[in-house]
């Protein structure tokens, strides 16, 4: 196997952890890279649904993605002559892969972020710094293993969120077969990387927030303003970990992400039925 092979390898392996043995047509990574850091979005497609929700990979193979999806990047670049911001790596359930590279500016991509900074994926806001993150992130990895073996946790054609009652609805192949009692974590937009705490967002009732109060109170106590401030620019593998706090801290069962509007809704479950 070849430099590049392995390199696609490096790939493939860290995409197949967020799949996590769900059935799919095509699985996709796109990386958009720049000197201060990398934003990276994931999807599983199956039968025309797109679904952005999964496990996050462990954090040595994350980070090593990250340093091969850089690497081939900067190579497209010079052997191309012109620059590359990123690249989408899709892989089919055959092992069939492809690589197509990002000639074009992200609109969203500020001029600032293209200055020089060497802090890359180790940034102090990318993927669970805490220690708490990061054994909490595990866990969740490993109770959704178990939700989606047992009944089918990301497979789901459909959602739909009751806020009025709390509760959050799956259905499969167009039959509502599972529904939880949920708690509201808090947003993040899509384009920009701002997540905005529950608690901070008065379109939420008061009673979906208790999980994350917890945390902030948690944080609070040891000073990581993180967990106190109403709004913080982090990455989505580090909410998935507070995600993942705010479940074990409440006792919920799980913790669970939808998409709408160019946000992104951090939910945590429990009573399932």
């Amino acid at each position: 196997m070849n430099e590049q092979q392995d390199e696609f390898s490096i790939l493939a392996r860290e995409l197949l952890e967020f799949v996590n043995g769900r059935p799919f047509d095509v699985a996709y990574v796109e990386y958009v890279l720049f000197e201060g850091g990398a934003r990276s979005t994931r999807g599983i497609q199956k039968d025309s649904v797109t679904v952005n929700d999964g496990p996050s990979s462990n954090r040595p193979l994350e980070k090593l993605a990250y340093r091969t999806a850089r690497a081939l990047v900067e190579r497209a670049s010079e052997d191309s002559g012109e620059k590359a911001w990123g690249l989408i790596f899709k892989i089919w359930p055959s092992g069939k892969f492809n690589v197509e590279y990002i000639y074009t500016k992200p609109d969203w991509l500020k001029e600032d972020d293209d200055e020089e900074d060497d802090t890359g994926l180790d940034n102090s806001l990318y993927g669970p710094k805490l220690d708490e993150e990061k054994f909490a992130l595990t866990w969740l990895q490993d109770e959704t293993a178990k939700e989606t073996a047992a009944w089918g946790l990301g497979r789901e054609t459909s959602w739909n969120i009751d806020v009025q009652s709390g509760e959050i609805s799956w259905t499969f192949d167009g039959r509502k077969s599972k529904s939880a009692a949920i708690q509201i974590l808090g947003t993040l937009k899509v384009d920009d990387g701002v997540f905005r705490w529950s608690w901070a967002n008065s379109s939420i009732p008061a009673p979906l927030t208790k999980s994350a109060s917890i945390l902030r109170r948690w944080g609070e106590e040891r000073g990581i303003a993180e967990f106190s401030d109403a709004a913080v620019t982090v990455d989505e593998l580090r909410v998935w970990s507070w995600a993942a706090m705010a479940a074990q801290m409440s006792g919920a069962r799980g913790a669970y992400r939808v998409k709408d509007n160019g946000l992104f809704i951090y939910l945590v479950f429990d009573n399932l039925t």
